[in-house]
């Protein structure tokens, strides 16, 4: 989808309101208010500003036929606080963010510039979704990104990429993991991010190496020092680890 200007201010603002309808920033109802406001300076003004945000964090486009993929993590809200309260008390005496990734490669993925990509399909914290490699379209990334004491998960096969955005105090990582990934291929490659060094996030970044490490289909875990992590379709149609350069901060340690 493209927006043009031709003098009919309705088709800008709609496509605004498509933008923002698929990556969930602005309200409707506020969208609606502002699309039957027609020939107003002050409206043109704010759908611009908003246009430059949206190209920025969302894509041209909100890449819906990704999205449908979504799923939220498992565990109930009474079973995730009993989670989120023994990773509390595990942080107290728990190893340090580094001496977790001790075991893991550190990688540098390559960053991609605003005009190399034209879409974005990612989850929101407490979300995981599973997406086809051969249905990820050239110009979008599959990912995640605003990882801070969250912890996030690429994995991919020639099949599938998965993406995981664990909340660190409240999601059933373990449980997760293993039923989203028995169809994994073997010999998956698994990159891990995020994360800060504090509080409960520790303790969800152990637990999910633990789940990892001990899958015998999976590479061994690498970790990429980023709060966003992205899969794009590279060379002859395999996937590649990407960061948005520019937008995606180093993660804390």
């Amino acid at each position: 989808m493209t927006a043009t200007r031709n003098g009919d201010s309705d088709s800008a603002a709609t496509a605004v309101f498509r933008w923002h309808r698929a990556c969930s920033y602005v309200k409707a109802g506020e969208t609606k208010t502002m699309l039957n406001k027609k020939n107003s300076k002050t409206v043109s003004k704010v759908l611009a500003a908003v246009l430059v945000l949206t190209v920025v964090a969302c894509g041209m486009d909100g890449a819906d036929d990704l999205l449908a993929s979504r799923e939220v993590a498992l565990g109930t809200k009474a079973e995730n606080a009993k989670l989120g309260d023994g990773r509390e008390a595990a942080a107290a005496n728990g190893p340090s963010k580094s001496q977790l990734l001790e075991g893991t490669k550190s990688v540098t993925p390559k960053g991609v510039g605003i005009d190399e990509w034209s879409k974005q399909s990612t989850v929101n914290g407490g979300e995981h979704m599973v997406v086809p490699v051969s249905e990820i379209p050239n110009g979008t990334l599959v990912g995640t990104f605003g990882a801070g004491p969250c912890i996030g998960v690429i994995v991919y096969d020639c099949h599938n990429v998965y993406v995981f955005h664990f909340a660190s105090g409240s999601d059933d990582i373990a449980g997760t993991l293993t039923a989203a990934l028995k169809s994994v291929g073997e010999g998956a490659r698994v990159v891990v991010f995020g994360g800060d060094g504090t509080g409960t996030s520790n303790p969800a970044l152990k637990e999910t190496l633990d789940v990892l490490t001990k899958d015998p289909r999976l590479q061994t875990p690498e970790h990429a020092n980023s709060e966003g992590l992205f899969v794009r379709n590279g060379a002859n149609g395999q996937p590649e680890v990407v960061v948005r350069q520019g937008i995606d901060k180093p993660s804390q340690q």
